[in-house]
């Protein structure tokens, strides 16, 4: 798992265009308390077993956080259309917005990618 957190940081952190837009960074599950917007965190699942190409199947949830929920949006579609571009492809799975659960009640979207690794 510290091998597709370290790909995942390397790929999405080492889009020029991406790292420009996350200004604070990508964290891997949680970012640190005092950290300022924008910045993402991401998620790893792992599926049993080997894929028919000898490597681990993975879904990663990456999440972004803004401003404000179009700031979040705004950087989360700059993402995805970044993303296409990325060899191998990631198949993208879905994105959905929402707000923390917090009092700050901070807008974030959620962008699900599945990769071998």
């Amino acid at each position: 798992m510290t091998a597709a957190a370290t790909y995942i940081q390397t790929t999405i952190a080492g889009n020029a265009t991406i790292a420009t837009l996350l200004t604070q960074g990508l964290f891997w599950e949680l970012a640190p308390e005092d950290v300022l917007y924008p910045f993402a965190d991401f998620s790893i699942n792992q599926a049993p077993g080997r894929t028919k190409d000898e490597g681990y199947g993975y879904t990663v949830d990456l999440r972004v956080f803004g401003e404000n929920i179009t700031a979040s949006a705004f950087i989360a579609d700059t993402i995805m259309l970044e993303m296409k571009t990325i060899k191998p492809t990631w198949k993208f799975i879905n994105a959905t917005s929402g707000y923390t659960d917090t009092d700050a009640k901070v807008g974030f979207v959620q962008i699900t990618y599945q990769f071998n690794l």
